[in-house]
């Protein structure tokens, strides 16, 4: 404060002194540098946003192409192993021939031995139908119509409303590889009809 020399009555100062100057012109370069670098911040964070869209969309197109590739490595064992699997189908047409030839050749010399020959056969027969992964189908009479694995080739009357659509003979066994239906069995089937007879 100063004093009035007249009055001697102390007035307020309506200055600040150079060192509390200096003090707020420090803070306000303090603000502006936190300014600026919040500033670059949101700046840097902007970015990286950026970067990590473009990241997720190349990740979603590096998953998608490693989905077709293994869809592709996946068919092509398969066409390996479906390759694979005719070694083993040749040699047993082989085996079957040759099988056919010596009972042909049994059968002209002994008929007791050519029986005992035909049940060897017949097991290695079916041993090598189960190596391959065959198996014959062959409904019986009276089981369900199956549209997957069985072809209708003629009907059987009958006076009977259960055995209706159900199986009534084998004509010709199909063939099952792996599960997959390679040939369906050809069977007739019983259709009902109130007034009819089944034939035998």
């Amino acid at each position: 404060m100063n004093f009035n020399n007249e009055n001697n009555l102390p007035t307020p100062l309506n200055t600040f002194s150079f060192c509390e100057v200096l003090f707020y012109i420090y803070l306000l370069n303090r603000l502006k540098s936190f300014e600026d670098t919040a500033y670059a911040n949101c700046l840097t964070i902007t970015k990286l946003n950026e970067t990590i869209s473009q990241l997720e969309k190349s990740f979603t197109q590096c998953l998608e192409i490693t989905c077709a590739c293994q869809k592709q490595t996946a068919e092509l064992l398969n066409n390996n192993i479906e390759r694979h699997a005719l070694n083993p189908a040749i040699e047993t047409v082989v085996f079957l021939y040759d099988e056919i030839r010596q009972l042909k050749s049994v059968s002209e010399k002994n008929a007791v031995k050519l029986s005992s020959e035909i049940d060897i056969s017949l097991q290695l027969a079916h041993d090598k139908l189960a190596y391959l992964g065959i198996e014959k189908i062959m409904p019986l009479e009276g089981d369900c119509f199956d549209t997957a694995k069985h072809t209708v080739c003629g009907y059987e009357e009958t006076e009977y409303p259960d055995l209706h659509t159900k199986i009534n003979k084998t004509i010709t066994p199909g063939i099952l590889y792996r599960g997959k239906v390679i040939t369906p069995a050809r069977v007739k089937i019983y259709r009902y009809s109130k007034n009819s007879e089944t034939i035998n």
